[in-house]
């Protein structure tokens, strides 16, 4: 008797337009989901040229490094396409290179930036993203920064994984990363208070995509006891 084949690692792929944005909005989801034996992974837009600023080519070589040098350390997978910093919203390329990236990966479920998030980049990677998926894919929009916009309709406790969290996004040197990692102790320190439970102490927030009505419930797939509270549908 031939053995059962065994079933495939479910995926989780956060597509952000920076190369800090993962850390900043959903590496301790993913980091949770890989607890649980998913495998996980960032497709980051953006080549950071801008991070200053004005563009500067070396910054792009840098911002590289950092970016694989966190997740490395996370485990993870990252893809890196390279587009123009600042300009997701008009780079001729930029939806096509998304769009390859999401059949690439082909997502179980994906994450990415609000639609109404306040960076034009992050705006951009997440209309682009939402086209590439079909109305039965799994998607979740991560709340803009530090809660800054509406309000998420689900928290996810992060709480083991706070740590890696900050130690992944202080990587990031050349973004001096110190008063963000500080300020993600006190918003995401906000959100678990809201979850109502002693024993969640950090926690992150998202959105569930009202693109089309016929989306199943992203809550339907994520593991057990990974949702800490659900509040009403803002998105």
């Amino acid at each position: 008797m031939t053995a059962a084949k065994k079933a495939s690692p479910q995926k989780a792929i956060f597509f952000g337009a920076h190369p800090d944005d993962v850390e900043l909005f959903a590496l301790g989801t993913l980091l949770r989901l890989k607890a649980r034996g998913w495998e996980i992974g960032w497709v980051i837009a953006a080549d950071g040229a801008r991070s200053h600023g004005e563009s500067d080519a070396a910054m792009v070589e840098r911002r590289d490094l950092e970016a694989r040098r966190s997740a490395e350390i996370c485990g993870a997978t990252v893809k890196l396409l390279g587009l123009p910093d600042g300009e997701l919203a008009f780079a001729s390329n930029a939806a096509g290179a998304l769009r390859d990236a999401f059949v690439e990966f082909s997502p179980d479920l994906c994450l990415t930036h609000h639609p109404q998030d306040y960076h034009p980049d992050h705006r951009a990677v997440s209309r682009y993203i939402s086209e590439a998926c079909q109305p039965t894919h799994q998607l979740l929009y991560a709340e803009p920064i530090l809660g800054l916009g509406p309000l998420p309709d689900l928290l996810i406790d992060i709480t083991p994984d706070f740590e890696l969290k900050c130690e992944a996004l202080a990587c990031h040197v050349s973004q001096e990363p110190k008063a963000m990692i500080k300020a993600l102790a006190s918003w995401n320190g906000f959100r678990a208070m809201q979850a109502l439970k002693p024993e969640v102490r950090k926690a992150e927030g998202f959105m569930v995509s009202s693109r089309n009505f016929s989306q199943p419930d992203p809550v339907n797939i994520l593991p057990s006891g990974l949702v800490v509270r659900r509040f009403q549908s803002h998105a």
